[in-house]
C-alpha cells in the first residue's frame, strides 16, 4: 500500500479509536498467550468454546500466524483482504492494527514493544494515552486469565 492510499483510508474520530479499545484488550491478551505458552495454545484458546475471539479477520490474522511461517506472506494476504474488502475509517484501521500486531506476536516481540509503541503508533499521538492507560490496566490484570483449555 503507498502513504497516500494508506492515509486516506485510515483517517477516523477520536471516538471510532476508543471503540476500537476491546480488540486491541484481545490482542494483548493473545500476546500474553504467545509469550507465554506458545502459539499452539494461542491457537487453542482462539478456538475454545465458547467463542470469544469472534471478530472474522482477527481469527483470519491468528490462523494464518500460527500455520505460516513467512511474515511477507502472511502480510500480503491479510493485506489483500484489507485491499479486496475497499475498507476504510474504523475498520482499516482495526485490521491494519490485528495485521501488525498478531505478526508482532508471532516474533513474539516484547509486549512492551507491541502495545507501548507499536500500537500506539498506529493510533497516532493523539490517542496515545488510550492504548497505554489500557495497556496498564491489563498487566495489573494479567495474573487473572483464565488457563488454556486443554
Amino acid at each position: 500500500m503507498d502513504t497516500e492510499f494508506y492515509a486516506q483510508r485510515i483517517q477516523c474520530s477520536r471516538t471510532d479509536k476508543q471503540d476500537l479499545l476491546d480488540v486491541v484488550w484481545q490482542l494483548m491478551e493473545l500476546g500474553h498467550v504467545r509469550h507465554s505458552f506458545g502459539l499452539l495454545d494461542l491457537d487453542r484458546r482462539l478456538n475454545a468454546e465458547p467463542l470469544k475471539y469472534s471478530d472474522p479477520f482477527l481469527r483470519k490474522a491468528a490462523a494464518l500466524i500460527v500455520d505460516y511461517e513467512n511474515e511477507d506472506r502472511i502480510r500480503s494476504v491479510l493485506y489483500n483482504y484489507i485491499l479486496a474488502g475497499n475498507y476504510s475509517g474504523p475498520l482499516f484501521l482495526k485490521s491494519i492494527v490485528i495485521t501488525e500486531t498478531l505478526l508482532a506476536i508471532k516474533k513474539d516481540l516484547s509486549m512492551d514493544y507491541i502495545f507501548i509503541f507499536l500500537v500506539p503508533s498506529l493510533f497516532g499521538m493523539d490517542c496515545e494515552s488510550f492504548i497505554l492507560n489500557l495497556y496498564d490496566e491489563f498487566k495489573a490484570a494479567r495474573g487473572n486469565f483464565p488457563p488454556v483449555p486443554d
